[in-house]
């Protein structure tokens, strides 16, 4: 059986959950709505998202209304003008003058322009509509950020509460042996190097229990600052549950869908577009851009002047087609144009060294997950084994073969070995979450299978 998304760690036997019990989904939903840094991201998406409007824009037409009113004082005066009117003749060396004082005026005008053809506008759009690719594309990545944070945070908390756990009991089986070597000694049976070796080994449980200690503490604090939740009583695996792993897929079909979904590669491949139309937008302003226009408007002025009352108006109605050439920029488009061929080879690097680094991440997590399910069914066996030696010792310490000192090595190498097996499970579950989100195919899914091969105990 193939080991995919949906059937990760279905191979693990379920058992019921107390309805209290936090399971990771639900700490990836309090993290959604909690975390800072997330929420910064889904802004930001909510942002890039009106590029998309904002590039078809572009293309429509553009209506602009102006309005105006006010007061003016004006004085004109020609000279030499030509005259010409029937029943009076042609006039020249003719003299205009006018006067307003303290008039008023008013304008109104609607322009209306649409664009048909105009290559740097059609390169911008389609950089503002790939601008809402990359907003989405920036979400995903967010999100897959935050699926490992918070199953980071989740593990980390578990972890470090199960070395607490064997500390305690490393601690009472330390106590058990300084009584023992104690009552011993008071009998005259052992050396008092027992009893001083046994309260040695305490000593230093006692001083580890306080780092173990305050290791969690910090670990519960970051997972609530993360999901404002309590990690007081966080799902984990019952401690005599059996993992069983599926055979993982080849390593050529996870680097192969990682080359076509990772999220990081789409956003340089979409950078590298961009770019493209960049060098474009500047080829263009040497191409003519077409317009159809339009205008409507009116100006209109009137009041008492040095001749009297006056009044003028003046309306206007225009339709036609603009064309509008450039005939010199003072060098600055070449200049604009080797820039931005430059920064699209640079756009190129970037996307090729994205791929390697995508690649590398893959084969890393893919190896990890291998590994970790080896070690898994290592640590099995090993659990095994050493608590064949803990019951051998408890046997020979009945039959005065074996010290307490022995014994108290057997039961710590034992606990060690089921700390280790837990730890290793854990890994293997965040391995596999790292593995889904460096072939860009992490989602609520892959979480969920995690969440699921966790039991409460």
């Amino acid at each position: 059986m193939k080991l995919t998304l949906p059937t990760l760690f279905v191979v693990l036997a379920m058992a019921g959950q107390p309805a209290q019990a936090l399971d990771l989904m639900d700490a990836l939903r309090a993290a959604e709505r909690h975390d800072p840094e997330f929420a910064v991201a889904q802004a930001q998406a909510d942002a890039g998202r009106t590029r998309g409007r904002q590039g078809k824009a572009l293309s429509a037409p553009q209506v602009n209304a102006t309005l105006g009113a006010g007061y003016l004082d004006q004085q004109t005066q020609t000279r030499g003008a030509a005259f010409s009117a029937p029943g009076f003749g042609n006039s020249t060396g003719v003299g205009f003058d006018t006067s307003l004082n303290g008039g008023s005026s008013a304008r109104w005008a609607i322009n209306a322009r649409q664009p048909l053809y105009d290559l740097e506008l059609s390169a911008n759009a389609r950089q503002l509509e790939r601008g809402a690719t990359v907003a989405e594309v920036q979400y995903a990545i967010a999100r897959q950020e935050l699926f490992m944070r918070v199953a980071q945070a989740y593990f980390d908390v578990l972890l470090a509460d199960d070395a607490v756990a064997l500390v305690m009991r490393q601690k009472a089986a330390a106590q058990r042996a300084l009584e023992e070597a104690t009552e011993r000694f008071d009998a005259g049976d052992t050396p008092v190097t027992d009893m001083r070796e046994a309260q040695a080994r305490l000593d230093a449980i006692l001083a580890q229990e306080l780092a173990t200690q305050s290791d969690l503490e910090l670990k519960r604090a970051a997972f609530t600052d993360l999901t404002q939740l309590q990690a007081g009583n966080l799902d984990r695996f019952a401690s005599a549950r059996t993992l069983s792993v599926a055979e993982l897929e080849p390593l050529e079909n996870w680097l192969s869908r990682a080359a076509e979904r990772s999220p990081v590669i789409t956003l340089l491949s979409l950078g590298a577009e961009n770019a493209k139309d960049e060098i474009e937008k500047y080829k263009a302003l040497t191409s003519p851009k077409v317009d159809i226009v339009a205008q409507i408007g009116m100006d209109r002025t009137r009041g008492s002047g040095d001749f009297g009352y006056a009044q003028t108006a003046m309306s206007n109605r225009v339709v036609g087609i603009q064309v509008s050439i450039p005939l010199f920029t003072g060098g600055m488009r070449d200049a604009k144009r080797d820039e931005a061929s430059a920064l699209a080879e640079r756009a190129q690097a970037d996307l090729a060294r994205t791929r390697q680094i995508v690649e590398r991440q893959t084969r890393t997590a893919w190896t990890a997950v291998r590994v970790g399910a080896a070690q898994v069914r290592a640590f099995e066996q090993a659990l095994v084994s050493a608590k064949s030696r803990m019951d051998a010792t408890e046997l020979g310490v009945e039959a005065g073969g074996r010290t307490t000192l022995n014994l108290l090595d057997a039961q710590t190498a034992y606990h060690t070995v089921e700390f280790n097996w837990t730890r290793t499970r854990y890994e293997l579950l965040l391995g596999r979450i790292r593995l889904a989100v460096a072939a860009g195919e992490a989602g609520e899914q892959t979480i969920q299978s995690a969440a699921s091969a966790l039991l409460t105990q």
